[in-house]
């Protein structure tokens, strides 16, 4: 009964790079909340060489794969928590949470530190550039999160997505992407507009001065906002209440409006 039935031994070091919330699929969680614990590490004078083994919240998405690659993480040291949920290690290293330092995620997570920036551009931004298949990078985007949360969405969004075409915006999809050819299009793009969601953890890599439209939900918070800001971006917002879902958070179905929309795109 109990762990001993899945209880898995490893010889040597693991460094656990867990993380709650959504860690385990979540682009902007990991992006923000499982890499900058590499750093961590770095800093604490602790590199790949001392690790045997890295767990990880999950390994199953594209992006998590092309993260690693980069920073060079063997495969064969990569383990995951959905395979992995006890294990016994020689040794087992853990580290603080990169910003929740409050211990309330709603706060924390309103600031995140500048060392994470930093780290970020300076370990996937050359490199994804050097890397990517595209050829021609829109100057304009529409995140259009085909792909995202079906608890938030915009009610209209065949009618914005219509609308910002007349502004030559191109309506894309993030996950139809490798995580390398989303940095070249965020750092390459003027202007992007979209819907709250994890594809902004992106404009870590737009070059300053590009301006960024988010529409929210009014329960969101200025977790993109404040990002975007720090990051020397021009930030607009188009904030509506959720009309038929809202459980007092980022979640919610909203409607753009329309005309509130073209001021913004024509200023």
């Amino acid at each position: 009964k109990g762990t001993p039935r899945f209880i898995k031994s490893f010889n040597g070091v693991v460094m656990s790079l867990l993380t709650g919330g959504g860690g385990n699929n979540n682009y902007w969680h990991w992006l923000l909340d499982v890499i900058p614990r590499i750093h961590i590490l770095e800093k604490a004078n602790i590199f790949d060489n001392n690790i045997d083994y890295y767990l990880f919240p999950d390994l199953m998405r594209k992006f998590q794969g092309e993260t690693l690659d980069i920073l060079n993480i063997h495969h064969k040291k990569r383990l995951s928590s959905r395979h992995i949920r006890h294990l016994v290690a020689d040794e087992i290293i853990v580290t603080s949470h990169p910003y929740n330092l409050l211990n309330n995620p709603y706060i924390d997570s309103l600031q995140i530190p500048t060392w994470i920036v930093d780290y970020l551009k300076n370990k996937f931004l050359k490199i994804c550039l050097k890397e990517t298949s595209l050829t021609s990078f829109p100057q304009k985007i529409f995140i259009n999160r085909k792909d995202g949360h079906s608890a938030r969405y915009l009610t209209n969004n065949s009618e914005v997505e219509k609308n910002l075409k007349k502004f030559e915006f191109s309506s894309l999809t993030m996950s139809d992407f490798s995580f390398s050819d989303q940095v070249a299009l965020f750092h390459n793009a003027e202007q992007i507009v979209g819907l709250h969601g994890a594809a902004f953890a992106n404009t870590i890599f737009c070059k300053p001065k590009t301006k960024v439209v988010e529409m929210r939900p009014d329960t969101a918070g200025d977790v993109i906002k404040n990002l975007v800001l720090s990051n020397n971006l021009v930030y607009f917002d188009i904030t509506s209440k959720p009309k038929t879902i809202n459980f007092n958070n980022q979640q919610g179905d909203i409607e753009i409006n329309m005309d509130l929309l073209n001021q913004i795109i024509n200023s």
